[in-house]
């Protein structure tokens, strides 16, 4: 094997060990991310259920999401219910959780909203369908998986260069 083909596949192993490191680097952040999120939205439920207050309410529409494509897209339910409030006032809001059976329509539910913000609320029973949450440690893995590969596919091509 001559220098040049030995230069060439180098050159290839560094690019593809670049590709890695950078699929690596991008997933870690998503992953990041979607932890810094997950912390945020166990905060807020905290928050919710040390001060939330109590209150029967009607489903009255659904709020449909769907994610990815074809088969494997999934679908997720959250109720938009209408309550009052303590102190009288009618509030209709989206509330959690995300389900993964439909909601029904005009089915009574017990709710615990936040008197400060009555809109922030979620619906305790009955809950049709519990969602699988998106993994946030997935991403993770995964990415600092690649970056690893990238880096020991880029150092190996390297070497291989320099010697």
């Amino acid at each position: 094997m001559d220098a040049t083909s030995a230069a060439g596949g180098g050159g290839l192993a560094v690019a593809v060990a670049v590709v890695f490191l950078l699929l690596g680097v991008a997933l870690v952040a998503a992953g990041v991310l979607g932890v810094r999120r997950a912390v945020a939205a166990r905060r807020r439920g905290a928050a919710l259920r040390d001060r939330g207050v109590r209150a029967r309410g009607t489903v009255v529409d659904l709020q449909i999401n769907t994610r990815g494509r074809g088969p494997e897209a999934r679908t997720t339910y959250r109720p938009v219910v209408t309550f009052t409030t303590a102190d009288g006032a009618e509030v209709t809001t989206v509330a959690g959780p995300d389900a993964t059976a439909a909601w029904v329509e005009r089915t009574p539910v017990v709710v615990r909203h936040d008197p400060a913000d009555p809109e922030h609320a979620e619906v305790l029973e009955p809950v049709p369908g519990v969602a699988l949450g998106t993994s946030t440690a997935a991403p993770l893995a995964v990415g600092l998986l690649l970056a690893v590969v990238g880096l020991v596919v880029g150092a190996t091509a390297l070497a291989g260069l320099v010697t």
